[in-house]
This record gives C-alpha cells, sequence and structure tokens, in this order.
C-alpha cells in the first residue's frame, strides 16, 4: 500500500517497468486513511482454488 501519491517520474518509471516485463501494475492505497489498521474487508473473500 502507498500512503501518498506517486510522482510522475515514480509513475513514469513503474510504467516502463510493467511494459519491459510484459505485465500489469496496479497502484494500491487505501480508500480511508485508517483502512490498513482494519485488515481486509469482511465481504472480500479470495479463493484459493482461483489461484492454483
Amino acid at each position: 500500500w502507498l500512503p501518498e501519491d506517486l510522482s510522475q517520474e515514480e509513475h513514469l518509471r513503474l510504467t516502463e517497468a510493467a511494459e519491459e516485463g510484459n505485465a500489469m501494475g496496479f497502484i494500491m492505497r487505501p480508500v480511508r486513511g485508517d483502512s490498513y489498521r482494519r485488515g481486509q474487508h469482511p465481504g472480500l473473500k479470495i479463493h484459493s482454488n482461483v489461484y492454483h
């Protein structure tokens, strides 16, 4: 999680790295400042069989 916005240079470097690696990049940050303290959303379920 990134607590603050990326600079334009940081964003460009991440974009170039994703393109070079033929990958997708996701920049994630909490919606609210205290979100990280509560853990995952109670309605969010990640089923492990999707990843195996």
